[in-house]
């Protein structure tokens, strides 16, 4: 009996140990390495190729970023969290506009366009912002509530991923990290 409980257990500390070691974050890309990372809403992979509708009469593609850092934030005028953020956000665009990306996408497919113009106007969104009309990119960047941030770097390779709002310390931070 007793030689039972400890196989049992033997069992479940090894589960226990694979899944911990296949959860935890991965290390970060080398320059080297950057040409053989598949694409995946993951730090640690290149991000998700996306071309979406910007407003107000343009469009913008992933591919067209790279070689600079990115900021990237998923978001909609109703979302509680969303609302709360948005003034950080514009207060380290005046930092860091200059040396990063920054990208609000609109889930305009949860959203209409009208309340996402107002949201832009009455948060002082000065920086691109796409559409994300049908959901084709919060799916291809596995969104499944907003707001959500990813962080790229030089290479287009997610360094940092924050899902639900930001605070202002990670903001600046991850901002300041990939400014580099």
């Amino acid at each position: 009996m007793q030689k039972k409980v400890m196989s049992t257990l033997l069992g479940l500390l090894l589960l226990m140990f694979v899944v911990w070691v296949g959860t935890t974050e991965r290390t970060p890309v080398s320059k080297t390495q950057v040409t053989t990372v598949a694409y995946a809403p993951k730090v640690g992979y290149q991000m998700p190729p996306i071309a979406l509708k910007e407003l107000p009469n343009g469009s913008i593609s992933m591919n067209d970023l790279k070689g600079k850092p990115v900021f990237i934030n998923f978001w909609a005028s109703w979302c509680t969290y969303c609302r709360l953020e948005s003034p950080d956000i514009a207060q380290v665009y005046k930092k860091f506009g200059s040396k990063v990306i920054f990208l609000s996408i609109n889930a305009t497919s949860q959203d209409t366009l009208s309340n996402a113009k107002a949201f832009m106007k009455k948060y002082g969104m000065n920086w691109p912002v796409a559409l994300d009309t049908t959901g084709a990119a919060a799916r291809k960047y596995d969104i499944v509530a907003l707001p959500a941030s990813f962080f790229v770097d030089r290479n287009g390779v997610i360094v940092g991923k924050n899902l639900g709002p930001l605070s202002h310390k990670t903001l600046y931070s991850e901002l300041e990290r990939i400014a580099k």
